[in-house]
């Protein structure tokens, strides 16, 4: 799999710990989404930023986009997009929530 990644782009194939970050960093991304909660549960600002999950996990947030655009093909903002919009289309079908809260929930305002 590592190979097949780095061949893509012609680029060296990518070192087991790079996979490993840009899969803690979008394991991160998923955790700190949630937007079940009605705004007055969440607790704080429920955007997070890439700063704050590289800095946990000891690597400088450039060098974590990069291992991340390298492993998924997109940028960390394109993935928090998409599981946004996945996210949208399931809450849309339900009845009881309107669009209005539906984008509160997914941080439109």
């Amino acid at each position: 799999m590592v190979s097949s990644i780095a061949e893509k782009g012609g680029e060296k194939p990518l070192a087991p710990t790079s996979m490993q970050y840009a899969k803690a960093i979008a394991e991160a991304m998923k955790a700190n989404f949630n937007p079940h909660l009605p705004n007055e549960e969440q607790s704080g600002e429920q955007m997070f930023r890439i700063h704050d999950i590289a800095s946990s996990l000891g690597i400088s947030p450039g060098y974590g986009q990069e291992v991340f655009r390298k492993v998924y093909g997109i940028s960390p903002r394109r993935y928090l997009s998409e599981l946004k919009l996945q996210e949208a289309k399931v809450m849309i079908r339900q009845p009881e929530l309107t669009l209005k809260e539906i984008a509160s929930r997914l941080g439109y305002s």
